[in-house]
């Protein structure tokens, strides 16, 4: 069985905003400015639409993004160091160059390993890291406990050479627990999470129209595009199933409804 407890506390990429609180600075080093939020400003990454939860912010002429989506969109790990009062940005892709042989792109340290990874039972965490939370998804398989590789890649740790696995019908890769438990050094801490894992790029009105789906066994949702979201879901009888679904958006704003669902079980 996976280990309750794993040490102390683990940081999570935060907005930047978020991960301030009003006493947590000094006086004087505050500064009233004036700005102005533009929900009619739209964000395109390679030229594809990219959903905003929290629209640009204009100031003296420069446009502001919420750090904690950028970075999920750019493929790097935003997080707060309270120590040192710094927000903390690490890429997950190298800048320069391309991925060392049998590195996995984008899993920077994880190198390839067996394929076909059953899921047998999932369970959600949130891993906790000096005061702050990452969720993660762990399942059990062939009475091993694995991680999801894009939930731990998220953590301020050197996992350099890691083996993954690949999970068979998600495509996911994973990692065993045993493996990051060399990395953390017993300095994280997991505690059952009760909510799915949702991506930063999701909005509140997607969220919303996908209720219906997250309500009742879901574990995680990733999104495909700015329209498309796959659900991993696991029912009480054990069994996984997946939605795929397609939302139609209207007059241009936050509002969102199911326009396709495709259900498959995830079985043999």
């Amino acid at each position: 069985m996976m280990k309750r407890r794993l040490g102390k506390s683990l940081a999570f990429a935060a907005v930047m905003g978020a991960c301030f609180t009003a006493g947590a600075y000094a006086e004087d080093a505050i500064q009233k400015v004036e700005a102005y939020l533009r929900p009619d400003f739209h964000v395109r990454l390679n030229g594809d639409p990219v959903p905003m939860t929290d629209p640009p912010l204009i100031y003296n002429g420069s446009s502001y993004l919420p750090l904690k989506a950028t970075g999920a969109l750019l493929d790097a790990q935003v997080s707060w160091d309270e120590r040192t009062q710094s927000i903390l940005i690490t890429q997950n892709r190298p800048a320069v160059g391309t991925p060392s042989p049998g590195q996995v792109p984008g899993q920077p340290g994880g190198t390839p390993g067996a394929q076909g990874l059953k899921l047998t039972y999932a369970v959600l965490y949130d891993l906790e890291y000096e005061s702050n939370t990452y969720p993660a998804l762990a399942v059990l398989a062939n009475d091993t406990s694995y991680l999801r590789w894009v939930d731990v890649q998220m953590m301020p740790f050197d996992m350099s050479g890691v083996k993954l696995v690949t999970e068979k019908f998600t495509g996911d890769s994973y990692v065993s627990v045993d493996q990051v438990l060399a990395s953390w050094q017993g300095k994280v801490m997991m505690k059952n999470r009760t909510t799915p894992i949702f991506p930063a790029t999701i909005t509140a009105g997607q969220q919303k129209a996908l209720e219906p789906y997250t309500m009742f066994g879901a574990l995680s949702v990733t999104q495909r595009s700015d329209k498309e979201f796959f659900i991993l879901s696991q029912q009480v009888d054990r069994k996984f199933i997946g939605y795929t679904i397609l939302l139609k958006n209207f007059n241009n704003d936050d509002t969102w409804m199911v326009d396709n669902v495709k259900q498959s079980y995830l079985t043999d």
